[in-house]
């Protein structure tokens, strides 16, 4: 955070080249001083609970790969219902996923419910099943496999 502020106070700075046609100089402290002041009281909530580092590791606990294997077998493949598993055996929800692997909780819940219609484009979709199973610690491979089998995707 402190570099950020620095840089931004940097970019805003009076002597800054080019920073002197943009603005005028009432404008620049302006800015300046909303930077100085968003810099304060963020600062201040440093340490609080609204700002410390979650409970959880990002990357969650691996399941044995025979738990996977048995999991994949009682599913019949690597598709949505098998990455439900896996992950609810990790003791993970979708929110908590979607925050990590950066995918909407929307499409994760459409991934495990399989409702291909409703998912974006392949091309798309094919990056998003990849990272989620690598947060899962799953085969990305079987997993994209599985769900181009399930139906032409554009």
């Amino acid at each position: 955070m402190e570099r950020a502020y620095r840089r931004l106070m940097a970019l805003y700075d009076p002597s800054s080249p080019g920073i002197g046609a943009l603005y005028t100089p009432q404008e620049i402290q302006r800015m300046r001083a909303k930077i100085e002041e968003a810099y304060r009281r963020l600062s201040a909530l440093e340490g609080t609970a609204s700002t410390r580092a979650p409970e959880r590791p990002l990357r969650p606990p691996r399941l044995p790969p025979e738990e996977i294997r048995a999991i994949v077998e009682a599913e019949g493949g690597m598709g949505g219902k098998a990455l439900r598993r896996v992950r609810e055996r990790l003791g993970l929800t979708l929110e908590e996923a979607a925050v990590v692997t950066k995918i909407t909780k929307g499409t994760l819940k459409y991934i495990e419910d399989e409702r291909l219609e409703l998912l974006p484009a392949w091309v798309y979709l094919k990056g998003f099943l990849k990272a989620y199973a690598k947060f899962l610690g799953v085969d990305p491979e079987a997993v994209t496999a599985y769900f181009e089998a399930k139906g032409p995707r554009q």
